[in-house]
């Protein structure tokens, strides 16, 4: 974790005072709980040290962890003894800070993912934003007018009134940092200059970061900072550098002296005290007397070597033989042939199998390190969810949707069933996001009327849809809409000579359907949405939404409706969007097994699904209430 401490003249303006806390762990139990970082200012009226006290309390009481809490939970502690601390302030008569204390408190704490757990709270006018890509998010959205409710801020306070005051820090945000993320906290008149100036894009487009170009950027805009006060302190999510181990100290030689005593000590050991000697057990050894040695024995005690005959040579010769010749028998059985082959089939399948369980055990690896990826981009995904950043967010999870798809086949049970856990995980968050409601129990309508029309003779259309007496045809193999005026004509008396080209395009060919509102909408043959006005283009709606278009069969709409209705059966469900292709809802079911085509009722405020019969399932028309 990198961190650089900016403070912007602090006894130029008078009344106020800042200053900026930095706390890192000093011991294994602490590094559990990580880094606390705070950054805060106040009135100068205030005793001194009243932003030193209130970051050392903060600090002590964080890393006292007799509970042995997690970060966010031991956070939480944190904040809430830190507000008795500060009540504890005002019973003694201590009120001037109340109205004027701006105060950030964070803190970040180390995953094995080269992750970071981040918690955080503030109270006043103090920001916290975070730069990651280049963009900036302010994340103390959440936390305005949440950490104090209306009482907090009084223009006449008395001692009595404020023993009930409510909590300063109150809610707390908590999210994930990744490497190169980068933490800015500032007070309010540090953020208003470097937003009104754009510094603050300056600041993230740095890339690579570093400290020499951030101080570029403060003097390059010296005539602003030299008027402010404030303080800015900057994070940045970086992986502790691992400790090169110390080389082992070369011993020193010693004195003279020292290696005399030495000496004199070895002596000592092995001197002898004859007054404690015990003669009993001492056992004397005689002396051995000293034989001639001879160089050599006379030859007459030289023994002749005896000399052994195993075998002989040609008997042995005749044994071999006569194995060689048994073995060439052998080998002509068939049987013996056929032993060989299996004994060399069983070796092959042995081996195969080892080799087909190395492999196995080599892609399950592979796959639970894609796991361990996908809960990584599940975590990220969620950390913009925090910060609103809805768009990000969406994006990020139908990339990790796709990645998840293809293990929810796989044949590992276990690794399986966590890549269905992981793929539900994310389908609930883009459900909200895209306006997704999972149908379980479908109403069915029992109605029994059957809408019936007539094809026109010798023409073939692939949609059609009537608008002000007037029925438009669309003709996907020409590229045509054509049109013909109803004025009371029934469709079985519909001539072909009779139909006007109201529009011809290659932009049509192969469009799957049409709905006429005043505008004539195209569901056109890339699975896009065409409003035509008068013969010509307006605009495409290009739909971006999870689960991605597969095979959207037919929209409707009119001018009574204020969405358009997209009909995709292949992925059983109904899609409802605004005219201007944002979407509003999604019905999806597991019962939708074979759809065919959708109704509307006139209040707009129900749907009739038409269900066609299957092997399994009879027609059904399904009621679904908007």
């Amino acid at each position: 974790m990198k961190v650089f401490e900016y403070h912007f003249n602090p006894k130029k303006i008078n009344g106020w005072s800042f200053d900026s806390f930095c706390y890192e762990p000093e011991n294994a139990k602490e590094k559990k709980l990580g880094n606390l970082y705070f950054v805060g200012e106040t009135v100068s009226s205030v005793e001194p040290n009243f932003l030193d006290d209130l970051a050392q309390q903060a600090k002590n009481i964080y890393y006292t962890n007799k509970q042995n809490l997690g970060p966010e939970k031991k956070f939480q502690q944190t904040l809430k003894e830190t507000n008795n601390f500060l009540q504890k302030k005002i019973k003694t008569g201590n009120i001037d800070w109340i109205d004027n204390l701006n105060f950030a408190a964070l803190n970040l704490a180390s995953n094995k993912d080269s992750s970071w757990n981040l918690n955080f709270t503030k109270t006043g006018n103090i920001k916290i934003l975070l730069i990651r890509n280049n963009r900036i998010s302010d994340i103390t959205l959440n936390l305005e007018n949440e950490t104090a409710d209306s009482d907090s801020i009084l223009t006449q306070i008395s001692p009595n009134k404020i023993l009930n005051h409510k909590q300063f820090f109150g809610n707390i945000a908590t999210g994930k940092l990744y490497q190169n993320d980068k933490i800015l906290i500032l007070t309010k008149n540090v953020f208003f200059a470097v937003k009104k100036q754009g510094i603050l894009n300056q600041i993230s487009e740095l890339s690579p970061f570093s400290e020499k170009q951030l101080k570029k950027i403060f003097k390059k805009h010296k005539n602003i900072f030299s008027k402010i006060s404030g303080a800015l302190l900057l994070i940045i999510a970086k992986p502790e550098p691992k400790p090169e181990p110390e080389p082992e100290p070369e011993p020193e030689p010693e004195p003279e002296q020292k290696q005399e005593q030495k000496k004199e000590n070895r002596k000592q050991i092995f001197e002898i005290h004859p007054s404690k000697i015990d003669l009993s057990s001492l056992k004397l050894l005689m002396p051995r007397p000293r034989l001639p040695q001879l160089s050599r024995l006379p030859r007459l005690l030289r023994l002749p070597r005896p000399k052994i005959k195993f075998f002989d040579k040609q008997k042995f010769a005749n044994l071999n033989n006569k194995l060689k010749q048994l073995i060439a028998d052998l080998k002509e059985l068939p049987l013996l042939k056929n032993l060989i082959f299996i004994i060399l089939l069983i070796l092959i399948l042995i081996l195969g199998s080892f080799i087909f369980k190395s492999d196995e055990r080599k892609e399950n690896q592979n796959i639970k390190q894609e796991l361990e990826q996908i809960e990584t981009r599940i975590n990220q995904a969620e950390s913009f969810l925090i910060i609103k950043e809805d768009e990000q967010a969406m994006i990020l999870f139908k990339k990790i949707w796709e990645q998840v798809l293809p293990l929810t086949e796989i044949e590992n049970p276990l690794l399986k069933q966590e890549a269905l856990s992981k793929k539900k995980i994310i389908e609930e968050h883009l459900d909200p996001l895209n306006k997704i409601e999972r149908i379980e129990h479908a109403i069915v309508f029992d109605g029994t009327e059957t809408i019936f029309t007539n094809t026109p003779e010798n023409f073939e259309f692939k949609s059609w849809s009537i608008y002000n007496n007037n029925i438009y045809f669309l003709d996907p193999i020409t590229g045509r809409i054509l049109k013909h005026a109803l004025l009371g004509a029934e469709l079985k008396d519909l001539k072909l000579n009779n139909l006007k080209i109201w529009l011809k395009s290659e932009t049509l060919l192969g469009a799957k359907s049409i709905a006429v509102d005043g505008s004539v909408w195209i569901l056109n043959r890339e699975n896009q949405i065409e409003k035509y006005y008068a013969g010509a283009l307006q605009k495409t709606l290009k739909l971006n939404f999870f689960p991605e278009f597969k095979n959207p069969e037919k929209i409707y709409t009119s001018p009574f409706l204020p969405y358009i209705y997209i009909l995709e059966p292949v992925q059983k469900r109904i899609i409802l969007i605004d005219k201007k292709g944002n979407i509003k809802k999604q019905f999806i079911s597991e019962k939708f097994v074979n759809l065919l085509d959708f109704a509307i009722s006139s209040d707009a405020k129900t749907i009739y699904l038409l269900n066609a019969s299957t092997d399994t399932v009879d027609t059904i028309i399904y009621e679904i209430e908007i």
